[in-house]
């Protein structure tokens, strides 16, 4: 009684066992003690059973490799075909199609045994042929499922898929004709207008795509993927407004997603419809600067400033570089002529990172919006007192050379002439310095500075344009000024300031009718310009006499 119970307990072990993996074991010889040939059947079959579930699980986690190898672990106890399937489904995955049909040929009567009225297992086999085209296999096979399943929407669609991603479009069309004429399939029909549409994209027949698109619509207006893709076409044809309604419709029927969120935000912001953006941005709710940003921007476009701040303040609390945010609240504080307030915020930044050129430049920029220049000065000032840096400094000496206070810029050239160890800005901050004191007409310390200017390993090459007027303007030095002119033109062939100073050397030199030709082409460069009419009127009027 005992032998017999521990037989139908382990029996009834094996039962569930056979049902995924079958029988993998010959009848014992004789003499072999049934007990242990049957435990031992009984371990080897759980142990075939825990990597069956674990190949399962690691495919469905997203893990193929790990799930391969498992298989290949599982496949050396030569298990029942059953246990293929997910194998089966793994390599489709996967995209080894090659596999797949060498695979199936190889086993090829287990398998049909197994898996011959298994339509997916026949759709798999069919989709690996497509891949490694065989087509007249695959067709076959389609051929044989559809036959054997007319009314099977899932036969249908996924034969349908399989043409379409092997590029099979007119066999896909043709079929898909054929499903719309069967009434069985009736409640499938949105989705094959909706892959219609999807092959007239492909081929670039968008009028046409959009009528399909329509028709699977009327079938299922609440077909909320066939409202997406509506939208994109849409969009794609330019008809916006009507693709944000489509991009509407899907948010109503699926409730959130941010991607599309996203884009009929940007949508919106680009019909300047900002008051609807804002509604729809205000439903992501992420704390980020970014998104803060974004929030600032659409509620200053709709007009609300106060809100706006709010916006750009949380934005720059979560990320104080962030300086688009940064430039907005600069922006804010300027449209509410809070002057004080945004020279402070600019020295803030300033301060904290003197070598961001853009900073400074918008920093100067502002005296183009009202703010006066001698505040922006005073505020560089005290920026430069805490921060010192060259760029602050280069940037009070061009605003003092604006506001004509010469002085001043001297001073702070003199500063970055002395500091800098860059050639060509050292050479340009002299030419400043000579080009006051050309302005002053302080002509001896002018050439001192420009001399020193273009003995630089890289000249600001206005140094030699203005040094050869000096010569030209003084009568003095008049070939070294002609080589120094040549020097500035072939920097910039098209300034027409260095040609102006090329041909009144020239004129000076008695080379009128070189001259001239020279002054002639500055001119089509600058017809109204006053300076280069007067140099060429001179030596016309030598020529004349």
């Amino acid at each position: 009684m005992k032998l017999g119970k521990i037989s139908v307990i382990a029996g009834a072990k094996l039962l569930l066992v056979s049902l995924l993996i079958g029988a993998t074991h010959e009848t014992p010889p004789d003499g072999t003690d049934e007990i242990q040939v049957i435990e031992e059947q009984a371990s080897e079959r759980k142990d075939q059973y825990f990597l069956y579930l674990i190949a399962t699980y690691q495919f469905s986690s997203g893990k193929a490799q790990e799930s391969f190898k498992t298989y290949q672990s599982l496949f050396k106890y030569r298990p029942s075909p059953h246990a293929y399937s997910g194998f089966l489904n793994l390599l489709s995955t996967l995209g080894q199609f090659k596999s797949i049909t060498s695979l199936y040929e190889q086993n090829e009567a287990q398998f049909e045994k197994a898996f011959g009225q298994d339509i997916a297992m026949q759709l798999i086999r069919a989709q690996a042929y497509l891949g490694i085209n065989q087509d007249a296999k695959a067709e076959k096979i389609f051929t044989a499922l559809s036959s054997k399943h007319p009314d099977s929407d899932q036969v249908a669609y996924f034969t349908t898929i399989a043409y379409i991603k092997n590029n099979q479009l007119d066999k896909a069309m043709d079929f898909i004709d054929k499903c719309l004429k069967k009434s069985s399939l009736r409640s499938k029909h949105f989705l094959f207008h909706f892959l219609k549409s999807k092959i007239y994209i492909q081929q670039k027949k968008l009028t046409l795509a959009l009528k399909e698109i329509e028709k699977s619509l009327q079938f299922f207006p609440r077909f909320d993927r066939g409202w997406l893709f509506k939208a994109m076409l849409l969009e794609q044809m330019g008809n916006i407004n009507d693709a944000i309604n489509g991009y509407k419709k899907f948010l109503d029927l699926t409730g959130r997603d941010m991607l599309i969120e996203k884009q009929l935000v940007q949508l919106l912001f680009a019909e300047q419809r900002f008051s609807e953006a804002l509604k729809y941005m205000k439903r992501m709710k992420t704390n980020s600067p970014d998104y803060y940003f974004d929030l600032a921007v659409l509620e200053l476009k709709s007009g609300n400033q106060k809100h706006a701040t709010v916006y750009i303040d949380k934005a720059i609390k979560l990320s104080p570089t962030f300086n688009k945010a940064r430039l907005l609240k600069a922006e804010l504080l300027l449209r509410n002529q809070k002057t004080e307030e945004l020279l402070a915020f600019m020295h803030d930044w300033i301060t904290c990172a003197p070598e961001d050129l853009a900073t400074i430049q918008t920093m100067v920029l502002l005296r183009k919006t009202g703010v006066a220049s001698g505040d922006i000065i005073e505020a560089l000032k005290a920026a430069e007192k805490i921060k010192p840096h060259i760029n602050i400094v280069a940037a009070i000496a061009d605003l003092s050379l604006e506001a004509n206070n010469y002085d001043q810029a001297i001073a702070y050239y003199r500063k970055i002439a002395d500091e800098t160890h860059d050639q060509e800005l050292k050479s340009k901050t002299l030419f400043h310095i000579g080009y006051i004191y050309f302005v002053q007409k302080k002509p001896a310390l002018m050439e001192s500075m420009l001399e020193q200017a273009i003995k630089c390993s890289q000249v600001y090459p206005s140094a030699y344009n203005l040094l050869a007027y000096h010569y030209a303007e003084s009568n003095k030095n008049l070939e070294e000024a002609l080589s120094l002119a040549n020097k500035a033109i072939a920097s910039s062939p098209q300034c027409y300031y260095y040609l102006d100073t090329k041909g009144y050397v020239l004129h000076r030199l008695g080379k009128d009718s070189i001259a001239l030709k020279i002054f002639d082409h500055a001119l089509t460069l600058a017809p109204h310009d006053s300076v280069i009419q007067q140099h060429r009127a001179l030596a016309q009027e030598r020529l004349q006499k």
